[in-house]
């Protein structure tokens, strides 16, 4: 009896061998009907804001990259601009990125919201990929906001896996 329960008490402490690493928990999407493929980095979930980057696909194109963000906006005040600040203290800046407002009245939390949420999707050249290859995002402002990327070194590591799917 008392192997038994050694046995179940190393079980429930022994590490899961199914653990995700941040390359598993890109997201796959075959688009047969457009005829595109993409991979999507997961939102993180532990973040109030937004903040993921996807890379689409076509026939006999380039891949392209693409990073989207969104904040919280109480006001519903838009001032164009996107920047990214990276960990390394370099950054990538659209000051003229036109930035989207929508009304943020969800109450999936059992309450309402009066508010807004911002979005911007940034367009990555290469001269963004090779930044973002070198550091992680330590912010991000949209408009007036700025927010800190909660999970910045596991995107960064999601990122640089993303540029090795086909």
């Amino acid at each position: 009896m008392k192997k038994l329960l050694l046995s179940a008490f190393i079980i429930i402490l022994a590490p899961k061998a199914d653990a995700q690493t941040p390359c598993d928990k890109i997201e796959f999407n075959n688009d047969e009907v457009r005829g595109f493929k993409s991979y999507t980095t997961p939102i993180d979930i532990n973040s109030p804001n937004m903040v993921y980057i996807n890379k689409i696909i076509e026939p006999n194109k380039k891949p392209q990259y693409y990073i989207h963000f969104r904040v919280n906006e109480p006001l519903g005040k838009v001032v164009n601009g996107a920047y990214i600040i990276l960990e390394n203290g370099k950054r990538i800046s659209r000051p003229n990125e036109e930035i989207n407002l929508e009304i943020d009245n969800e109450d999936s939390d059992g309450i309402t919201h009066f508010g807004y949420k911002q979005g911007v999707s940034i367009q990555l050249t290469a001269a963004d990929i090779l930044l973002l290859k070198s550091s992680p995002i330590a912010k991000y402002a949209i408009s007036y906001l700025t927010e800190t990327v909660y999970n910045s070194k596991e995107l960064n590591q999601m990122f640089q896996c993303l540029l090795m799917k086909n």
